[in-house]
């Protein structure tokens, strides 16, 4: 209707002429014959794709990744695909176990053919433009390997041939790991012929593959073997301590006890430097209020500091960084405490009583004689003293440290008489430990000018040059030896009564400084070049390697 009341003239519908229909019926006819053809054209692919996996064998051997392989909707990357299945195959022949033996020979016999066939198939696809750095990598690895099982001249004479699409694919994809490693594994297998200039240039690849930690894992026994020296296979590891641990591991197991010795101190020198940079970390976490990192992150380096003085002084820093909460470190808490505890016998600088405290808080459940101990050394005497009222053996040996630490604690406050009953119930064995006359000592001093000369007296006496197999204390595997200088001396001379008969490395520590690692074998000597002024020092030998080490006899050079 208009405005007016007068009805407005209707358009005329449209009709669709007999032209129009058809060629709207040709069009669905055309469209149905394009999906049609599609259809037809994707169920000869699939089929050839399946022939294929049939052909090469992968559907038995790799069942689960021929399913995967024929899911693939492009149909060029499933061919790539199953060029990539062969290549591994010929460097892993392990999806061969799955077969019968004899059946297995026949199909590892046409590893050859089937190098060929991943070749032409990667060529293929780098013809397609597709995989920009899959399929050159494929196309080298997979003419390298056919050519180096046969031995064919080619492998160096035509280097270039497949050199050039290993280096195209690692200049196409610098980030990824595989193409550099195949490249890396080619230059350790050629190592051994190739003149010294390409030596040169084949160490800057390997410097770039072995940043990649699985490729260390994987090359690094290879690579020790077949570099012209231990200097020029460790020439190319990156600074990483973990890679530095795996050289040590197969030093090790190659019994190379000289070598093993100067990578394990490396890598010591590196796993401190990488603590440091961790300790620095925590606290930008701290600072930026990642707590939850900042405490994972602060676990692992209390486990893996060293117990020696400079691991003290990185886990006091980390300690004192974090916020009130418990962390998830009970095993190093109670080794950090039960260290901090040994300081505290012998009257040496160890660990803040705010430190003590915070670990004990997370190191679990102590026996009672260490928890005492730990308690005096978090500067919890009543706390210590609950814990020996309680305990109805405080008259065994394990209690003797405790004794002695609270003797030391009590003659500083004042308390003679308490320390004098302290060191009265310190057991009988526990009283030839230098630690105990040093606190007695330390006792005396604060009765009178007599009872110290008398307390020096009994220190002098017990001070030595020599001391025998007998006199070293076990915890474990490891020995522990207290020794009382008269005199300052130059070193100590360790006799090795036991080591296994292939050798080991000794691991011996002197007063809480960083462990020297010195080869170990069964009657030798080891001289340790040391200086150490009159007083009390403590001896530890363990073993860094495989098999027990047991000392013998200690003698001083003078």
């Amino acid at each position: 209707m208009t405005g007016d009341g007068v009805a407005a003239p209707t358009r005329p519908r449209r009709r669709n002429s007999p032209l129009t229909r058809v060629a709207c019926g040709l069009g669905a006819v055309v469209l149905l014959g394009l999906s049609v053809r599609e259809e037809v054209w994707r169920a000869a692919e699939a089929s050839s794709l399946r022939s294929l996996l049939a052909s090469t064998g992968l559907d038995h051997r790799q069942p689960e990744l021929a399913i995967a392989i024929q899911q693939e909707p492009d149909s060029a990357r499933a061919r790539l695909a199953v060029a990539r299945a062969l290549v591994n195959e010929a460097l892993d022949m392990s999806s061969f176990l799955n077969l019968p033996p004899r059946q297995a020979a026949l199909e590892a016999g046409r590893i050859g053919e089937r190098l060929e066939l991943a070749e032409r198939l990667a060529l293929a696809a780098q013809r397609e433009r597709l995989a920009a750095w899959q399929a050159p990598m494929l196309v080298g690895a997979a003419r390298y390997l056919a050519w180096s099982r046969q031995g064919d001249p080619r492998l160096i004479t035509a280097r270039s041939s497949w050199e050039k699409p290993l280096f195209d694919a690692v200049a196409a994809a610098p980030t990824e790991a595989e193409p550099i490693r195949f490249l890396a594994a080619t230059r350790i297998e050629l190592w051994p012929i190739l003149e010294a200039s390409d030596r040169a240039a084949a160490s800057e690849v390997l410097r770039l593959a072995f940043r990649d930690e699985a490729t260390s894992r994987l090359f690094l026994p290879t690579w020790l073997r077949v570099a012209g020296s231990t200097e020029e296979a460790l020439a190319v590891l990156p600074g990483r301590s973990e890679t530095w641990a795996a050289v040590a591991r197969t030093l090790a197991a190659e019994r190379d006890w000289v070598a093993y010795i100067e990578v394990h101190r490396h890598q010591d020198r590196l796993r401190r430097r990488e603590l440091e940079g961790q300790v620095r970390a925590i606290g930008e976490r701290l600072a930026g209020g990642d707590v939850v990192t900042a405490r994972r992150m602060a676990t692992a380096v209390i486990a893996a500091a060293p117990l020696d003085t400079d691991g003290a002084e990185l886990v006091a820093k980390v300690v004192g960084m974090l916020p009130a909460a418990a962390l998830s470190t009970e095993r190093a808490g109670r080794a950090w405490v039960r260290w901090a505890g040994e300081r505290q016998v012998r009257g040496q600088r160890g660990l803040s009583p705010q430190v003590v405290a915070r670990l004990l808080g997370w190191a679990g459940d102590l026996p009672p004689p260490e928890l005492a101990l730990a308690r005096l050394a978090a500067g919890d005497l009543a706390g210590a003293e609950l814990v020996e009222r309680r305990s109805e053996e405080t008259n065994l040996e394990a209690w003797g440290p405790y004794f002695i630490a609270k003797a030391r604690l009590l003659a500083t406050m004042g308390d003679i008489a308490a320390a004098r009953q302290s060191l009265a119930q310190t057991h009988r064995t526990t009283r030839k430990r230098p630690a105990y006359l040093h606190a007695a000592v330390a006792v005396a001093e604060r009765q009178g000018a007599g009872a110290a000369l008398a307390a020096r007296a009994a220190v002098d006496e017990a001070a030595g040059e020599r001391w025998p197999a007998t006199a070293w204390v076990w915890d474990g595997a490891r020995a522990e030896l207290e020794i009382q200088l008269a005199t300052a001396v130059s070193g100590l001379v360790i006799s090795i009564d036991l080591a296994p008969a292939a050798g080991a490395v000794a691991a011996i520590r002197v007063d809480d400084t960083p462990a020297e690692l010195v080869l170990a074998v069964a009657g030798t000597r080891v001289e340790l070049q040391r200086p150490l002024n009159a007083g009390l020092h403590v001896i530890s030998v363990g073993t860094a390697t495989a098999g027990r080490v047991i000392p013998g006899e200690v003698r001083v050079i003078p």
